[in-house]
């Protein structure tokens, strides 16, 4: 494309690319996924990213990989007022600790509340990964050991912080789609008042002396690591 520029005594012509050839960056260039200035992003310099960072122990790598893309996408450009606002998903991962093999309790139910948008469970080498999609749900482990004794442990987000809970002794139609709704229900047997203690470490013992812990040793953000220790 050639522009005419006009001076007092002669006319100039310059000759420039044309308009779309430079709207695009040149062949071979990769944006940094984590430039906030950027405005093109490539997927193969995500992936190969990804491929190169270093997996906290025990992460899944499908549920960091999830956590790692939301990460790279909200750390382009401010979104303009006129763009809808992203939902901050949270993921708790959560390992379990037995101290006391003669009485193992098993993971026999796993539950997830419907507000905010629902959640999910995933395991991934030894880690239960409660995923959900907004602050305000929560999703349950119910215990079982040998001897048909039933605990269960609550876990969730609530106006934006963590939360916990311990059932012990409980009975065998105390299942965690019973037990769930209750943090979130009025009068006679609500326990939503451990949804504003927002508790970030709780243990609680059994009728027969069977110590139970909940610790958040990662108790901030939007992916947040738990412990649940049965001794």
């Amino acid at each position: 494309m050639t522009h005419l520029i006009r001076s007092c005594t002669s006319t100039i012509l310059i000759d420039q690319p044309p308009l779309h050839s430079r709207t695009h960056p040149p062949e071979g260039y990769i944006n940094d996924p984590f430039d906030r200035n950027s405005t093109h992003t490539s997927p193969t310099s995500s992936l190969n990213l990804l491929s190169s960072l270093h997996l906290p122990p025990g992460t899944c790598s499908q549920s960091f990989a999830h956590s790692r893309s939301f990460q790279l996408s909200s750390s382009r450009r401010p979104a303009s007022p006129s763009e809808a606002p992203v939902t901050m998903s949270y993921a708790i991962h959560v390992r379990v600790i037995q101290t006391n093999p003669s009485n193992w309790f098993n993971i026999v139910e796993k539950t997830n509340w419907h507000y905010a948008n629902g959640g999910t469970w995933a395991d991934c080498d030894g880690d239960h990964t409660l995923t959900m999609g907004g602050s305000g749900t929560s999703g349950m482990l119910r215990f079982k050991n040998a001897a048909g004794d039933y605990l269960l442990v609550a876990l969730g987000i609530h106006n934006y912080k963590r939360w916990c809970d311990i059932v012990t002794d409980a009975k065998s139609s105390d299942t965690g789609v019973v037990i769930n709704p209750t943090y979130y229900a009025d009068g006679s047997g609500s326990r939503g008042e451990m949804l504003w203690k927002q508790l970030a470490n709780l243990e609680k013992t059994t009728s027969k002396g069977v110590k139970v812990k909940v610790d958040y040793y990662k108790e901030d953000g939007n992916t947040l690591y738990a412990t649940i220790t049965i001794s």
